[in-house]
């Protein structure tokens, strides 16, 4: 019986909060001068301190292709293949948390236009972003991922730290994640690099190869031309004092 109390009392909590969005987006120049239970609600989602346990599932969860990316790219002779996979994977993950952007400016019409468009400007910047990653050498594109993700915590700090913005538990759930992403984008970067240093003394070693047996080869073809100019050198004085 509690159980379903508790229940419907979740569910008529997330209909007031829709029908409260749609009154604000209904007459986004009114303001409400009175607590409505819409308001409380609302306010009571913003105030969670603990982050719901769906979102800490999916959450963690979306770390394993980062680590199994990060390990894989670590013990195989050749990586290309995994950090490819974690290339494309953070690309798609570094879209997700500009949508984040785009979430809040709508979630709040009653913000200065200027700052719900800082919002929906930046919410766009992290798919280029991965965009133009995922189209670079896996090397150079788990670079850029590894910056992009360090510089969207840092600038999702500042926006996000104000108070009623998002729930507190957004920024504490961030942090891990994104230590997660940095992790496997970063360790996948130096498996490429690794790969690349020893594919480039590779070709290093074999044109040196090549080039000293170019030389050896060269040598021996004047070695062969002085002996035949010796040769044709000898035969002609036999000749000269066969003549005499």
């Amino acid at each position: 019986m509690n159980t379903s109390a508790r229940t419907l009392k979740q569910t008529t909590s997330i209909w007031r909060m829709q029908r409260a969005a749609q009154c604000r987006f209904r007459a986004p120049n009114r303001e409400s001068t009175t607590n409505t239970p819409e308001d409380s609600a609302l306010r009571e989602v913003l105030n969670q301190t603990r982050p719901p346990d769906i979102v800490q599932y999916l959450g963690y969860g979306g770390t394993i292709p980062f680590l199994t990316g990060a390990l894989a790219t670590t013990l195989t002779s050749d990586p290309t293949y995994f950090a490819r996979a974690t290339q494309l994977y953070g690309s798609s993950i570094l879209s997700f948390l500009g949508a984040v952007h785009w979430g809040v400016a709508l979630r709040f019409p009653h913000s200065s236009s200027f700052a719900r468009n800082v919002d929906f400007v930046y919410g766009v910047t992290p798919s280029l972003l991965g965009w133009t990653a995922s189209l670079m050498q896996p090397a150079e594109g788990l670079a850029l991922l590894t910056a992009s993700f360090a510089g969207a915590y840092a600038y999702d700090t500042v926006r996000f730290g104000v108070p009623g913005s998002t729930p507190p538990w957004y920024l504490r759930l961030r942090g891990p994640l994104t230590l997660a992403a940095l992790g496997g984008c970063g360790i996948s970067y130096l498996a490429m690099q690794r790969k690349n240093a020893k594919d480039a003394s590779v070709v290093v070693e074999e044109v040196l190869v090549v080039s000293n047996a170019g030389s050896a080869t060269a040598s021996l073809a004047q070695n062969t031309v002085e002996v035949e100019e010796k040769s044709g050198a000898e035969q002609e004085t036999m000749t000269s004092s066969d003549t005499a």
